[in-house]
């Protein structure tokens, strides 16, 4: 048997798992060659970028400060969402099959 037949490519992991190598090696030395090699980490660069400030107090701002107002208007969808899944495994199956199913009946055509 020929590995390199079509109709047996799907059964070489070993040959798949190679070819995925071969192209990661080949994006690495692709970026290497051609992306920018003066990213400092320690310079002004790596600092987050508010609005064309360089303020340092802007800096000390958090996520859950920026986005404050965001969560405090869908705390009726989280509160909703925790109640609905308890972290019980039994959950997480019965939602992933609802939500398939539903995906499935709309993708199939029968809900429209």
């Amino acid at each position: 048997m020929n590995i390199l037949q079509v109709e047996y490519l799907h059964w070489a992991p070993l040959f798949w798992l190679g070819i995925f190598i071969g192209l990661a090696v080949v994006v690495v030395i692709i970026g290497k060659l051609f992306f920018r090699n003066d990213y400092n980490t320690v310079d002004q660069q790596s600092l987050p970028f508010y609005s064309g400030t360089s303020n340092s107090l802007l800096q000390l701002i958090t996520a859950s400060s920026l986005y404050w107002g965001f969560k405090h208007t869908l705390d009726a969808y989280f509160l909703m969402i925790k109640r609905l899944f308890i972290s019980d495994v039994e959950d997480f199956i019965q939602w992933f099959i609802i939500i398939v199913a539903g995906m499935l009946l709309i993708l199939t055509g029968v809900l429209w």
